[in-house]
């Protein structure tokens, strides 16, 4: 689970409301995660969430999602739902909560 406190002193310090700061923080985790995991190594970050991340900091617009690409000779569906499972039992054993992989 994410300590309130946590929350509280990130939304405060970004200037959003706390739903959106606990949904920066978990999105944070899942790119950590998913670089611990190795997966970034098959996968371009791109996408509105990837430009605040990497370039404008607290000053771009709060994305709710996280986009990538498959690189190389890795098949998209392979690099992404190999790792899901391992994803999906980290995050409930670190904060409760799990997410929904769609196709888009």
């Amino acid at each position: 689970m994410i300590e309130k406190r946590l929350v509280q002193w990130y939304a405060a310090d970004a200037g959003v409301d706390l739903d959106i700061a606990e949904r920066e923080i978990v999105l944070t985790y899942v790119l950590r995660i998913l670089s611990d995991e190795g997966l970034l190594n098959h996968l371009a970050f791109k996408g509105g969430t990837a430009i605040r991340k990497l370039y404008l900091g607290a000053t771009g617009r709060f994305s709710l999602d996280l986009d990538f690409a498959a690189i190389g000779d890795a098949a998209p569906d392979t690099v992404v739902l190999d790792g899901v499972y391992l994803q999906r039992q980290r995050i409930r054993r670190s904060f409760g909560r799990v997410w929904n992989v769609t196709r888009g």
